[in-house]
C-alpha cells in the first residue's frame, strides 16, 4: 500500500484575442470565447482601451483534452452613452419649428388654434442626431 497525494492530470487551454480601440474615445471591450467541446464551454474577459491602443486579452480553460479544442470568439465593444453634440443633451434643437414658428401651435382658418403636431407644442424641433432623447450611442 503506497501512501501520499494522487495529482490527477489537469490541462489547460489559453486563448488570446487580439484587439485594438479604433474609436476616438477610451472603452471596455468584453471578449467572449467558446471552446467548441461537447458542453459549449465559454468564458469572458474585459480590457479597457485608449483611443488607437492595441491589447490582448487572454481567456483560460481546463481542459479534459490534453490537446485543447477549436474555438470561436465575439468582441463587443461596451456602448458608451454621451451627451449629444449638436443638442447639448436636452433633444431639442434651438431653431424654431418650421411648423409653428415657435409659438407651440397652428393657426386654423378659422379663429380656433390648434396644438402644432411637428413639435407636440413645444415649438421646437427635435434634433436629428439624437432623435429628441439628448443621448447619442457609440461604439
Amino acid at each position: 500500500m503506497q501512501r501520499g497525494i494522487l495529482w490527477w492530470a489537469k490541462w489547460f487551454e489559453s486563448v488570446a484575442v487580439g484587439i485594438r480601440n479604433l474609436d476616438d474615445k477610451a472603452g471596455w471591450f468584453t471578449v467572449s470565447v467558446t471552446l467548441l467541446d461537447a458542453n459549449r464551454t465559454t468564458k469572458q474577459n474585459r480590457m479597457l482601451l485608449m483611443p488607437g491602443q492595441p491589447g490582448q486579452v487572454p481567456v483560460e480553460f481546463e481542459v479534459t483534452n490534453a490537446q485543447g479544442y477549436q474555438s470561436q470568439y465575439i468582441i463587443e465593444p461596451e456602448q458608451a452613452q454621451f451627451s449629444c453634440t449638436i443638442c447639448s443633451g436636452t433633444g431639442k434643437t434651438q431653431k424654431s419649428c418650421n411648423g409653428c414658428q415657435g409659438t407651440g401651435e397652428v393657426p386654423e382658418q378659422k379663429e380656433v388654434a390648434e396644438t402644432c403636431s411637428s413639435c407636440a407644442g413645444s415649438g421646437k424641433s427635435n434634433c436629428k442626431e439624437c432623435n429628441g432623447t439628448g443621448i447619442i450611442k457609440r461604439i
